[in-house]
């Protein structure tokens, strides 16, 4: 889409390779494959995005989804509310270890930056 659109797309696979960026995300994901990223929008609303469709409230089920996880990692953003309680219940629901960290939007600021300048004409 961006192609055919003909726009610049931030570099990276998803949101939390975006807040965490390249480096960082690459790093967690070498020291802890088995880690399974939240952030505001999922843990809010985790009920209707993966409790209800997926059916995670049966246990069997929950084991078979996260069976390959080690550790729930939450990325907080600088305009959270206060989840760490409710992310804490998630890793305890999921059985998995609660590791926060927060966005680094550094390389996405230097690159929005980059972009700006190379679109002006």
């Amino acid at each position: 889409m961006c192609t055919r659109n003909f726009a610049d797309k931030v570099p990276g696979l998803h949101c939390y390779e975006i807040l965490l960026g390249s480096d960082s995300y690459e790093q967690i994901m070498a020291k802890t494959a088995g880690t399974y990223f939240l952030e505001r929008e999922l843990i809010v609303n985790f009920r209707d995005y993966c409790l209800e469709p997926l059916e995670l409230y049966d246990s069997e089920i929950r084991k078979s989804f996260f069976k390959h996880y080690k550790k729930l990692m939450y990325v907080r953003q600088p305009s959270d509310p206060d989840l760490k309680a409710a992310a804490g219940k998630l890793a305890g629901f999921l059985n998995l270890s609660l590791e926060i960290i927060d966005a680094d939007y550094s390389h996405l600021n230097k690159r929005l930056i980059h972009l700006i300048h190379t679109n002006v004409t």
